[in-house]
């Protein structure tokens, strides 16, 4: 799988390369590292890196220092930044921690947006592994809301799309497995929940055979043994209830899992609180304080605060009092960041209104070329690499051109450069006349050019090149020194594709391309030829 990360070289790919696997584990050093990429992507008018730093300073927010405000600050930058870049893998990875924290704080509209803004692109990229786990989000949502039905759906879809991201050799089978199994934890609550207990019991314990298999199975053990004591307690049997507390309790000692874990444990909670069950209590306590001072949003750590209130008011009114003031601080703390974020948001959107039309620009400069306003080389191979799965997964037929000016150097050399790039800026206008939905040229370098359409049959292509030499032939530039029929002429070679299940590989592609167009300046230059090739793809 090709990245943006690949075209870095030197300082800048080490630093990206260190930040890609330690940022969490030592943020201190990250920081600093991530604020020199920011001033690299500044000075070097890169929204891909900025985007990049952006997102990693919005996961050591989140993961490490649990700064909800910071986070979604963070965040949201990336998301400007990143949509403005060829960077569609990261950018599906910001949607996704994005959607995480809007669902987190009961922001459910923000959190579905997000989520099918990245579930869409996943789905466009092939990038399985993140469109699963932004499915199995998705799902979490539905069931917050009791729609377990729909939840339901979504979870098996998530496990579909995990298996075959299996196939990616890039991706941790391992992690892939345990978040099957977690798929599978959440569809049972969501039977549970609903009252559908057939089978429940057999299915649970087959579930825990699995997951001691896994190598690091204890955030997917802590959320079984919360299933295992929210259907004890739908079931009536208390002595079992009360044995998965005990095994739950002690397995919350990793604090990186408290996040990934505390939205799941707020319900168990609830339910203890809930039950005046003074063992139970007495038990839960410390796991609500721990969630109350890190890995709980302000509205998991509300709800908790409130289930504890309601167990002991009435007979602990003192006790009672003080988680009332606790309360009233937490919701004053909220209304300052919604202020803090609200005023930030406007800031931002009026900053980055600026930056967006600053990497408008960026953008366009990085991938046209100066000289004829064409799509350059670079622009051109990432909207062939954007198209390849849509060619691989639905066999859609396309072309790759190559085309030149005949005996250019000598028409240079008589006439001058200026005459030169004349003749280059009106034969890509000419080019440029012929672009299509489905089809893009582009200069290659030099006076050499280049097309690419797909989804095409192979008469309508030679009619678009058929066209585009009539109106080069309508330009009656003369060239006495090579060209045809004492006029400029463009050769073009184009390769043919019927469509295949591989992904094209584009170099390989221009290859038979321009084996077209040497043939066709031997024998008929000034005219064009189309052959139809056999597509040579990645090997897996």
């Amino acid at each position: 799988m090709s990245s943006w990360m690949d075209r870095y070289q030197g300082e800048t790919k080490n630093t990206i390369d260190y930040l890609r696997y330690y940022r969490l584990d030592d943020p201190v050093k990250s920081r600093e590292l991530l604020h020199q990429l920011i001033k690299t992507g500044e000075a070097e008018h890169d929204p891909a890196l900025l985007g990049f730093a952006h997102f990693y300073l919005s996961q050591i927010a989140y993961f490490v220092d649990t700064d909800i405000s910071v986070s979604l600050q963070e965040a949201a930058i990336a998301i400007r930044y990143l949509e403005n870049a060829d960077a569609p893998f990261t950018l599906a990875n910001c949607y996704d921690l994005l959607a995480s924290l809007c669902f987190h704080n009961d922001m459910y509209e923000a959190a579905a947006e997000y989520l099918l803004k990245g579930i869409s692109l996943c789905g466009k990229i092939d990038f399985l592994y993140e469109q699963a786990n932004m499915t199995s989000i998705l799902a979490d949502l539905y069931a917050s809301v009791a729609a377990y039905g729909k939840a339901e759906e979504l979870l098996q879809k998530s496990s579909r799309l995990f298996e075959q991201a299996k196939e990616d050799p890039l991706v941790i089978i391992a992690d892939i497995n345990w978040r099957i199994l977690n798929n599978r934890i959440s569809l049972l609550n969501c039977r549970v929940n609903d009252g559908r207990m057939d089978q429940i019991e057999t299915e649970i314990n087959e579930l825990r055979a699995e997951i001691e298999k896994l190598p690091h199975g204890d955030v997917c053990m802590t959320l079984y043994y919360s299933l295992c004591f929210n259907y004890a307690c739908k079931t009536g049997k208390q002595a079992e209830a009360t044995e998965c507390l005990e095994k739950l309790i002690p397995s919350l000692s990793l604090d990186k899992e408290m996040i990934e874990v505390g939205f799941a444990l707020i319900p168990v909670l609830q339910m203890v609180y809930a039950s005046e069950n003074k063992t139970w209590i007495q038990m839960a306590d410390p796991l609500a304080d721990k969630l109350i001072t890190r890995g709980a949003t302000y509205s998991l750590k509300m709800k908790l605060l409130l289930s504890r209130w309601n167990s002991i008011r009435a007979d602990h009114p003192e006790a009672a009092a003080d988680l009332m003031n606790q309360m009233a601080e937490l919701s004053a703390a909220k209304d300052r960041q919604e202020q803090e974020w609200n005023l930030l948001q406007i800031e931002e959107t009026v900053s980055m209104y600026e930056a967006n039309q600053k990497a408008d620009e960026w953008m366009d400069q990085a991938i046209h070329d100066e000289l004829t306003s064409l799509t350059n080389r670079r622009g051109f191979e990432q909207y062939f690499q954007a198209r390849t799965s849509i060619i691989a997964r639905e066999k859609k037929p396309f072309a790759i051109g190559m085309m030149d000016v005949d005996h250019f150097k000598e028409y240079n050399d008589h006439n001058g450069h200026v005459a030169g790039d004349m003749v280059l800026q009106n034969v890509a206008e000419v080019l440029a006349s012929c672009q299509q939905d489905n089809l893009i040229a582009a200069r290659y370098g030099g006076d050499e050019f280049c097309f690419f359409a797909y989804d095409i049959d192979q008469p309508a292509l030679e009619k678009i090149l058929r066209e585009f030499q009539q109106k080069i032939r309508d330009l009656h530039i003369r060239h006495e020194y090579g060209g045809k029929d004492g006029m400029v002429s463009v050769s073009c070679g184009a390769a043919f594709y019927a469509g295949s299940d591989g992904q094209p590989e584009l170099q390989a592609c221009f290859e038979d391309a321009d084996h077209v167009l040497y043939q066709i300046k031997r024998n008929r230059q000034g005219s064009f030829a189309v052959s139809r090739c056999t597509l040579k793809v990645f090997e897996k």
